[in-house]
């Protein structure tokens, strides 16, 4: 192989995906647009670890930089809680460290149908949602990355006709790892650009590929200034009863008792 490089075509449709291997630049065909400028590099900083990015930095819930179609609080950093980014194209579902995947699986279903079973970190949802739930915007080395509905959604066909299919969000809680595993849910859609070339200055690059609904990677976006530890009580039952009144002392008395019930109680 004339380069160590692999480059990725991902899709989830009936679009063939496919690998180029020892390619030293990516194919313009297999990009949107035919546009190379629209890839967006991200530096492996570990000479031994290549494929693992140093932390995922924030994440945003549907188009809006303020609140969620359910009016919860839609963008907020990790800033205390910053684990490395593993990608990995063998791997199908995104796997999230321990409560970040609790609760980011919560905030995409409140106010919908679903179960969460804590055993597997799997969350069951109401087929008949889909259209009320949100793409997901990850905020990795300073730059922003998408996760469309149709990328993390996921339906199982019966065995019986006369059952209804089931659904689940592709993005797993698992409990026993300090670190964000990014699989296909993640990099379907772009055609990544695996570069090992000089192993002291790995790199991989993004683009959204020829046939892809997913937008150009933004760089340089600004990281949101609410934190996680912020939000996390707008997922209890007192931001549920009360947000509609929620006004100055009142909200900051709520959200202290909310943080008690958290710390007492955990996410439900």
């Amino acid at each position: 192989m004339a380069n160590e490089i692999v480059g990725f075509y991902l899709t989830g449709t009936s679009t063939t995906s496919f690998v180029d291997i020892g390619q030293a630049s990516a194919p313009t065909a297999a990009l949107k647009d035919g546009d190379a400028s629209n890839l967006v590099t991200i530096n492996m900083p570990r000479q031994n670890m290549f494929w693992l990015q140093d932390e995922v930095q924030a994440v945003q819930i549907g188009t809006s930089t303020t609140k969620t179609k359910t009016k919860h609080t839609s963008a907020y950093n990790y800033e205390n809680w910053k684990f490395p980014a593993i990608f990995d194209t063998g791997t199908t579902m995104i796997y999230a460290p321990a409560g970040l995947g609790h609760e980011l699986l919560l905030r995409l279903a409140r106010g919908k149908k679903y179960l969460f079973d804590k055993s597997s970190g799997m969350m069951v949802v109401d087929c008949t949602t889909k259209a009320k739930f949100e793409d997901i915007y990850l905020t990795i080395q300073g730059n922003q990355y998408s996760i469309l509905v149709e990328d993390y959604w996921f339906e199982v066909q019966p065995e019986n006709y006369w059952e209804d299919p089931s659904c689940f969000i592709g993005i797993i809680q698992e409990r026993t790892i300090n670190y964000w595993l990014l699989g296909d849910v993640f990099l379907r859609g772009y055609y990544t650009v695996w570069d090992n070339n000089d192993a002291t200055a790995a790199s991989m690059k993004f683009a959204p590929h020829a046939t892809s609904s997913k937008p150009k990677v933004i760089e340089n976006i600004a990281i949101p200034v609410a934190n996680v530890e912020d939000v996390l009580w707008e997922l209890t039952w007192f931001y549920d009863a009360y947000f509609f009144n929620i006004t100055g002392a009142l909200e900051s008395t709520l959200k202290s008792f909310a943080n008690l019930w958290i710390f007492w109680f955990g996410l439900v």
